[in-house]
């Protein structure tokens, strides 16, 4: 997800977005790599740097996942009563106001 609203990223720029080891976020790049999601692309000025790219086929399994979840989620929420669903409406409101302000 991060690719999709970046044209592409090194790894190391990933990797501080997902706090995630660069060892770790390595592993993970090469599965996506070897099943066509993501490719990597050197960085012309510096040839030891790659860039990571979204490819297409990415994109489209990226959508499809989303709409997957969305199906999920709305699945989930019919189960749900008005009274429940006013109830948790305004939780997250809470919750969104409190770390709005703990924020400043």
């Amino acid at each position: 997800m991060l690719l999709k609203n970046k044209d592409k990223l090194y790894i190391s720029e990933i990797k501080g977005l997902l706090g995630t080891s660069k060892q770790n976020m390595t592993n993970i790049i090469d599965k996506l790599v070897e099943n066509g999601l993501v490719k990597r692309s050197p960085d012309m000025n510096d040839r030891r740097m790659f860039y990571v790219i979204i490819t297409t086929k990415g994109n489209e399994y990226l959508i499809k996942w989303q709409q997957n979840k969305i199906k999920e989620i709305q699945t989930i929420f019919n189960y749900f009563s008005d009274e429940d669903l006013e109830s948790l409406y305004k939780s997250i409101e809470n919750i969104k106001f409190i770390l709005i302000k703990n924020k400043n």
